[in-house]
């Protein structure tokens, strides 16, 4: 008879917390769960616990991944005619994109 080990939590942690400095509480924590057999999961998760799918992996990097894609898509906004003449749309985009290279080099920091 083979015996199953059950892979326990061993710990949480938070290793980040980026704030979008907006008017509304937007927050990105970057959340570490590690397990007994060595291996570990990180999300990054907003500030009510939620966290989007193409928000969890295995490895920072594949977390890296996905933030440089969300940033060469939203790059392309800066394209559209709303972005071009609307001043405060704008200006709330950027901070946005910053916010968004903000948890991108703190990923990018932790992986080294």
């Amino acid at each position: 008879m083979t015996t199953v080990m059950e892979r326990q939590i061993t710990n949480n942690e938070i290793l980040f917390t980026c704030k979008l400095n907006l008017d509304r509480e937007e927050t990105l924590l970057l959340h570490k769960q590690s397990y007994s057999d060595g291996t570990c999961f990180y999300t990054l998760q907003d500030s009510r616990e939620n966290w989007k799918i193409d928000y969890g992996s295995r490895t920072i990097e594949g977390l890296i991944k996905q933030i440089k894609r969300e940033i060469r898509i939203d790059s392309g906004c800066k394209k559209e005619n709303w972005y071009k003449t609307q001043p405060n749309i704008r200006a709330i985009y950027n901070e946005y994109l910053q916010w968004k290279n903000e948890v991108l080099a703190n990923l990018v920091a932790l992986a080294q």
